[in-house]
């Protein structure tokens, strides 16, 4: 069972079809306040880092789920692989491969590269997903780290962290370049804010530090940091919002991206443990995300200030 369905991102991104596996009651669920998936953030990443791609630039999806991010990068111009290894979605998946949308791989990531197949369950988005159980096979991460990588996605709820550790490794043995990773972490308590995380996901937070080492920008993507909501005509309206951590910088509509928080730059990597609480996603990228400001003459005399000022 599978029914059509319009996806919207967030503009300047283009509307498309998905086929949804499931009835079409859960499926409207998606982009509604009953369901935070897609999640619209991750959109604005993809926007922003994949919008003037014409099929040069690679992106690779770890864990697609149904391939809607997958979906919108190849919107933008991307070239998409797209790994998944949830049966419930891979007849769609295989359809899209058909069309030519990406080169869908139903299988799980290992960093094992003698593990065999096994069945899996995962994340569903809203519940959705109906369809046959059937083991996946594994592929070696090693297999997947090649080539020049445009932006890298992962997401899987698992061992996150541990694959970051293999791209740093993978990127300082220059088996593959890297330009930007997408990333979820954290499983730290998440109503106790700051707590101890020193191995996310099966990582270490020191790798943050190491990827700040050879010039990338890492910057906390607002998802589960309780920061600024905003209405429709961009006033916060949480006034319940958590004090900005102070080892980050706020920055606030860059490119396509409507909040964001660049970590600084530390000369060691203690404290680092407590930078990441549950759930949060990152992004670090040695893409250039913030450019100077300009402004008319006439409005800097008024206030007073200089372009070196900005």
């Amino acid at each position: 069972m599978s029914v059509t369905l319009t996806i919207n991102p967030p503009w300047p991104g283009l509307p498309f079809n998905i086929s949804c596996p499931d009835n079409l009651r859960k499926c409207k669920k998606m982009q509604t306040p009953d369901c935070w998936e897609p999640e619209i953030d991750t959109f604005e990443v993809l926007t922003s880092l994949l919008m003037h791609c014409n099929r040069d630039c690679l992106y690779v999806d770890i864990g697609c789920n149904m391939g809607i991010f997958a979906r919108h990068a190849h919107e933008l111009g991307a070239s998409v692989t797209c790994f998944e290894p949830q049966s419930v979605y891979k007849p769609i998946l295989e359809e899209y491969g058909k069309k030519k949308y990406f080169e869908f791989k139903f299988a799980a990531i290992s960093m094992n590269p003698n593990n065999e197949s096994r069945m899996f369950t995962g994340y569903r988005p809203c519940g959705i997903g109906i369809g046959p159980k059937i083991p996946s096979p594994f592929v070696h991460l090693e297999k997947v780290l090649v080539g020049n990588i445009k932006l890298l996605k992962v997401d899987i709820d698992s061992f996150e962290g541990e694959i970051l550790s293999e791209c740093l490794n993978a990127i300082r043995n220059k088996r593959v370049f890297i330009e930007s990773i997408l990333i979820e972490l954290g499983d730290g308590n998440y109503f106790k804010r700051k707590t101890s995380v020193p191995h996310p996901r099966g990582g270490n937070i020191s790798d943050i530090w190491e990827f700040q080492k050879m010039s990338y920008d890492v910057y906390r993507i607002n998802l589960a940091t309780n920061g600024e909501i905003y209405d429709r005509w961009g006033n916060n309206i949480n006034e319940r919002m958590t004090a900005p951590d102070k080892r980050y910088k706020q920055v606030r509509f860059m490119r396509n991206i409507r909040r964001a928080e660049l970590l600084e730059k530390h000369s060691r990597p203690e404290g680092y443990d407590t930078i990441i609480d549950w759930g949060q996603s990152f992004l670090i990228t040695k893409q250039v995300m913030i450019q100077p400001l300009y402004h008319h003459p006439h409005d800097l005399r008024i206030a007073r200030k200089t372009s070196y000022d900005i």
